[in-house]
């Protein structure tokens, strides 16, 4: 009986120290993503920033390109959601700061993210300095983070967006 008693604590401790390390997500575990446009004329850019954890909980703030039109707006996010977007980040190696740099790209939207976990800091390098493997790893990156903010959000956001971009325009035909 002694025997199986070891060797059932053996496995289980084999099993549980093998795993990785993301059932105890940080209690600092958070995320920032900037995104802007890039070079576009002046009446289609604008930005948004998503601010996630480390409390359950997040923000969306969005300024159109002459700050005419903002949007700030907080959102539920749940520990379980908390928890898969840190495993998330784990199982595609984003917690680290030795990114491949490629040659760097003109022109697209400008992204960054920094990410806190475990009293670190993670930045995530602009997207067009990047090498082409990493910049696909970085768009799957913010589609996830993306994915936390609730849909109505996006909506009233490009929403924004849009009258700013009509507004431009009407104000062009009248001039």
């Amino acid at each position: 009986m002694k025997n199986y008693t070891l060797l059932i604590f053996l496995v289980i401790f084999g099993i549980t120290s093998c795993s990785k390390q993301t059932a105890g997500k940080p209690p600092d575990f958070s995320i920032t993503l900037d995104w802007q446009t890039g070079s576009l004329p002046q009446h289609y850019q604008y930005s948004y920033r998503v601010l996630i954890g480390p409390l359950p909980g997040g923000e969306l703030h969005y300024t159109s390109a002459d700050k005419s039109k903002q949007l700030t707006e907080s959102f539920t996010v749940t520990e379980e959601q908390l928890l898969e977007l840190y495993t998330y980040l784990v199982d595609r190696g984003a917690l680290r700061s030795n990114w491949n740099k490629g040659d760097p790209i003109d022109g697209g939207p400008v992204t960054h993210i920094l990410i806190a976990a475990g009293k670190k800091k993670f930045f995530i390098p602009e997207r067009s300095e990047l090498a082409e493997n990493e910049r696909s790893l970085v768009d799957d990156l913010v589609a996830e983070i993306r994915s936390v903010v609730p849909k109505p959000l996006w909506e009233e956001m490009n929403r924004l967006q849009l009258e700013y971009v009509i507004g431009f325009e009407n104000n062009l035909e009248t001039e």
